[in-house]
């Protein structure tokens, strides 16, 4: 048995799923914020080509 196998082990089924369930709202978490940000990085680099155009 490996290191990980011997801790699971010792873990209650209730508590891995809790732990997993934390784990997936963290990911979910920094996808939603990785989304926003690249979301208004184009939308910031949008508005720069829109108001070179207003100036041609």
């Amino acid at each position: 048995m490996n290191f990980l196998d011997q801790r699971r082990s010792k873990l209650t089924p209730a508590t891995i799923k809790a732990i997993q369930e934390q784990t997936r709202q963290q990911m979910a978490l920094a996808v939603s914020i990785a989304k926003r940000k690249t979301q208004a990085e184009v939308l910031e680099a949008l508005a720069v080509v829109i108001s070179q155009g207003e100036d041609a």
